[in-house]
C-alpha cells in the first residue's frame, strides 16, 4: 500500500471495510452523477470483465444499457435521461466504486487494471476476505507490478505473463468518434504483420494450436527476440513441447525475464 501511495481511507474503500452507499435507480444519468464519470468512461468500465462479466451462457455481458423507447423518431441513445442500466444492483455498484478508486489511483489504462484483476483471480468474493489476505492477494502483487514497470519500462500486459499465460482477451475501446477493437497481447505478438507477413493462420486462435513448438521456431524467436540457439537449449522448459498457449507463454516469459535479470545482475556487480 505504501509503494502505491494508498491511504488508509482509499484502502478501506477498495477492500470494502469502508461502506460506500450508492442509491441504484437504474438510470444512466443518475449513476453517472453518483460515480462522477463521463458517459464514455462508464462505457469503458462496462467493457471490463471484473465489473461486467459474461453471463452464465457466456454470450453477453451481465450489465447492459437499454433505452426507454424503441421509437426510431426518438434519439434515445443520445439522451442519457432515457437510458437504463439493466443488471445494475447495489452489490455491482459497490464493485464499480472499488474498481474506479483502484484505477484512478494506479493511473494505468483501465483495461490493464481489469487484466491485472483477472490474472490475480480477483473477483467480488475476493473482497470478502480479511484485510491481510486481500493485501497478500492483491495489494502486494500490484506493488510488484508497479515496481517492475517503473524500473524496467515494461508494460502491464507483458509483466502479467510472469503470473500467467499470454493474455488473449479482446476489448472494445469506446473512446473516439468510432469504437475500435483493442487486440490482445497474443494477437499483437503472433498475428502481427510487422513480424510475419502474411500472417501465420496456424497461430490465429490460441485455443486451437496444433503440432510442435519447434515447427514455429522462426516466428517465435522473432517475436520473443531470442536466438535459435537459446530456443533450442536442451535445458529450456519448452524443449520438445507441443504448440500450446502455455508453451508459447513460457518462451515469451523467458524473453521478458532475460533483460530484467541482466539489469539486476549488472546493478549488483
Amino acid at each position: 500500500a505504501e509503494y502505491l501511495a494508498l491511504s488508509q481511507q482509499e484502502l478501506a474503500v477498495i477492500n470494502g471495510t469502508r461502506s460506500v452507499a450508492i442509491p441504484v435507480t437504474g438510470k444512466v444519468s443518475d449513476f453517472l452523477q453518483q460515480i462522477d464519470l463521463s458517459y464514455i468512461e462508464m462505457l469503458q468500465i462496462l467493457e471490463c470483465y471484473f465489473v461486467n462479466p459474461l453471463n452464465a451462457a457466456g454470450d453477453a455481458r451481465s450489465i447492459t444499457i437499454v433505452a426507454d423507447t424503441v421509437d426510431n423518431d426518438d434519439p434515445a441513445t443520445c439522451n442519457l435521461q432515457k437510458l437504463n442500466l439493466v443488471g445494475l444492483n447495489a452489490a455491482v455498484a459497490k464493485r464499480i466504486v472499488r474498481f474506479i478508486r483502484l484505477w484512478k489511483k494506479l493511473g494505468w489504462h483501465i483495461f490493464d487494471v481489469d487484466k491485472v484483476l483477472k490474472t490475480l483471480n480477483i473477483d467480488e468474493e475476493s473482497f470478502s476476505i480479511s484485510d491481510v489476505e486481500l493485501n497478500n492477494k492483491l495489494i502486494i502483487p500490484l506493488s510488484h507490478i508497479a515496481r517492475i514497470s517503473e524500473q524496467f519500462g515494461l508494460d502491464v500486459p507483458a509483466i502479467l505473463t510472469l503470473w500467467s499465460n499470454i493474455d488473449a482477451t479482446e476489448y472494445i475501446d469506446r473512446i473516439g468518434e468510432e469504437k475500435s477493437r483493442i487486440p490482445s497481447l497474443y494477437e499483437k505478438l503472433f498475428q502481427n504483420k510487422q513480424v510475419s507477413n502474411p500472417l501465420d493462420s496456424d497461430l490465429e486462435d490460441p485455443d486451437q494450436l496444433l503440432g510442435k513448438l519447434t515447427a514455429k521456431s522462426t516466428l517465435i524467436t522473432a517475436v520473443c527476440n531470442i536466438s535459435e540457439s537459446d530456443f533450442s537449449l536442451e535445458s529450456a522448459p519448452w524443449v520438445n513441447a507441443d504448440l500450446t498457449l502455455d508453451s508459447l507463454s513460457k518462451v515469451y516469459r523467458h524473453s521478458v525475464l532475460a533483460p530484467v535479470s541482466y539489469t539486476h545482475l549488472r546493478a549488483h556487480e
